[in-house]
């Protein structure tokens, strides 16, 4: 045999084994991409029956009315059509999001869609047409765990449908949001890779075949990180336009940051005049070696100047990069500190830092992601881009938040001008450390994620106002030096009234929540408290129409006090504990953790008294976050 014949063996034999290997490449790959599309219908899916609010699902379906005229079905359908339109930009093949709930006729045997993103014609035939379990072979278990992802075939095309529960406020199942992704997009990246595999083994060698499968991973990597990244932003952007506390916002956004970006750690600051304040940190590391360090509260405060990497970034208004802190130029305008790093065994290397600015271009605050998982270095990455988005988020969403907040603090200065005590800083640490021990309640009694945020909202704002019925008593009570009589005591118990009377006749949620703890944040467990079950409609508004009624001496007991006023109950004593007063100096730790516990099961209810104990570190960090300007005057 010749050379020539020998070479064209070896050609052929080498031709064959890489187109074979390219089949078989495309096979594995093509099942990756398959499983890849499938898990994202899910995920989307979840998100989306994450974002529905499970109220307005019942309300539409006990109300029977979903015409196109109804407020609640418009609202949804706007809703379902934006996801596909707004997610269509970013390339992400979305084609349908839906409702589905129960027939009313067959609950057993299927559902009805509620509402769907197409068009007006379309949804008004589909909504009174069952989509039967037995249709496409999915088994639907309202108190179980729905089909995850089918896939089946009609006149317009292939589909994958992710499925997820919509959970109303007592943790059932109501219906589910449904995510529809076009299959052919997915066929069509299929067949690219096919022809891509089969060019690529015809020219280069068996092993060039054998690596195209991660070649291609990574050509792919970047893009679906960006499509996953734009609509988690716009998803996070959405719920989050319904949240007003500021906690719960940075929480949030910092939580998702950390998801996204696989970072071991992370932090948000927050400017408070000429510093920033470390508002909330995690260490998923340091997490997991103890998982109940679970808490993110700390007492940290930084001067905004070039000396720290933070406030360096505030400083400057500018994304501050650095593949390892630890080897700094020696011409850099800051430092890092190691001693955090010594005392818990944890190395902090790679770090992103970035401005969190309003729409005026102010400075709120900065946030900070560590060791991004798979980078050795982050400069000129594609995730320094990306965590931008979600400080761009955070920006936004943090001066909106601080503008309802500062419509709180107006109506606190109004008690103010009366009350020194009463100040904005005294209704902030009080808010904060209720909505720390409902936080840890709530988790203790498995309350969903989404009941937990949703309350946690009400509770912040309700806790700002809980004394605001002060506003109503004689200057010569509220301003008076030392300790009141038992006369003046018995005005002063009107301000529980009063400041109820200010939200009596409204049905929202929050402003009722607002009415029940201004009225019981006195009340005591053993019903030794006040007001008490009070004939409340026949009180009138003002102290002058309240001075001559007698005052009802049997409070309420235990659990009929609302949860929020036994919360803010207890928060408002242990700041009055803490705080100095014309009268006294404030207590030390130990003198108020002694009071609080001689008050279980008399004063304060025995579970909140267990959690405020256990947790008293992470209440008094929150605590000093809001440090009290008053000063005692000088005694005459």
């Amino acid at each position: 045999m010749d050379s020539t014949g020998t070479r064209n063996k070896l050609i052929v034999i080498t031709v064959a084994v890489g187109v074979i290997v390219s089949i078989i490449v495309f096979v594995l790959a093509g099942k990756m991409i398959l499983e890849s599309q499938k898990e994202e219908a899910q995920g989307l899916a979840l998100v989306f029956a994450e974002s529905i609010d499970p109220s307005k699902v019942e309300r539409l379906v006990i109300e029977k009315n979903s015409s196109a005229d109804n407020a609640i079905y418009k609202e949804f359908q706007s809703s379902t059509q934006a996801i596909v339109k707004s997610t269509s930009m970013f390339g992400i093949p979305i084609v349908g999001a839906s409702i589905l709930v129960p027939t009313q006729n067959s609950a057993a045997s299927g559902f009805d869609f509620l509402v769907s993103s197409h068009d007006s014609e379309s949804q008004s035939n589909s909504m009174r047409v069952p989509f039967q379990r037995g249709d496409h072979a999915i088994q639907f278990e309202m108190d179980g765990q729905p089909a995850a992802v089918t896939m089946w075939n009609s006149a317009e095309g292939s589909w994958l449908i992710g499925y997820a529960p919509i959970i109303n406020v007592s943790g059932k199942s109501i219906g589910f949001g449904v995510i529809e992704l076009n299959q052919k997009t997915t066929n069509f990246i299929l067949i690219k890779l096919f022809l891509f595999s089969i060019v690529t083994g015809l020219i280069v060698s068996i092993l060039a075949s054998v690596l195209l499968s991660s070649i291609i991973a990574r050509q792919l990597r970047p893009l679906v990180e960006r499509e996953e990244h734009d609509f988690l932003i716009h998803l996070l952007g959405e719920q989050l336009s319904k949240v007003t506390d500021v906690d719960l916002l940075l929480n949030k956004i910092l939580d998702s940051s950390l998801e996204f970006s696989k970072c071991e750690a992370g932090s948000i600051w927050i400017k408070d005049q000429d510093q920033l304040v470390l508002w909330y940190a995690r260490n998923l590391v340091l997490e997991s070696r103890t998982p109940k360090m679970h808490t993110g509260i700390m007492n940290v405060r930084i001067a905004i100047t070039a000396n720290s990497i933070a406030g360096y970034c505030a400083l400057r208004k500018n994304k501050v990069v650095l593949d390892d802190v630890y080897e700094l130029s020696a011409d850099s305008p800051f430092q890092f500190d190691q001693s955090i790093d010594k005392k818990t065994g944890f190395r902090t290397r790679c770090m992103i830092s970035i401005p969190l600015l309003g729409a005026q271009g102010l400075v709120l605050g900065v946030m900070q992601l560590i060791n991004p998982a798979g980078h050795q270095t982050v400069t000129n990455s594609r995730l320094v881009d990306r965590t931008e988005g979600f400080a761009v988020l955070a920006g936004q969403v943090l001066e909106r938040a601080n503008s309802a907040r500062n419509l709180l603090m107006r109506m606190v200065r109004t008690v103010e001008v009366h009350d020194p005590h009463e100040t904005g800083f005294h209704v902030q640490r009080v808010s904060g450390v209720a909505c720390h021990l409902y936080k840890i309640l709530a988790d203790k009694q498995n309350i969903p994620q989404h009941v937990r945020d949703q309350k946690l909202n009400v509770l912040s704002v309700a806790a700002f106002l809980h004394d605001i019925g002060k506003v109503g008593i004689p200057d010569t009570i509220l301003k008076k030096r030392g300790k009141l009589d038992e006369h003046e005591r018995n005005v002063m118990k009107w301000h529980t009234v009063i400041g109820a009377k200010m939200f009596d006749d409204s049905e929202n949620v929050l402003e009722k929540a607002a009415s029940d703890v201004a009225l019981h944040h006195q009340e005591h467990w053993d019903g030794n408290g006040y007001p008490g079950a009070i004939d409340f409609p026949a009180y009138g508004r003002n102290f002058d129409e309240l001075k001559d009624i007698k005052h009802l001496d049997v409070g309420l007991k235990g659990e009929e006090t609302p949860i929020f006023a036994r919360l803010v109950g207890i928060a408002d004593v242990f700041d009055a504990l803490a705080s100095q007063r014309t009268y006294k100096e404030p207590w030390n730790d130990e003198q108020i953790k002694k009071e609080i516990r001689k008050g279980s099961g008399t004063h304060f209810d025995p579970r909140i008294v267990d959690i405020f104990l256990e947790n008293y570190e992470d209440l008094k960090a929150i605590r000093e976050r809001f440090p009290n300007p008053y000063k005692k005057p000088p005694a005459h």
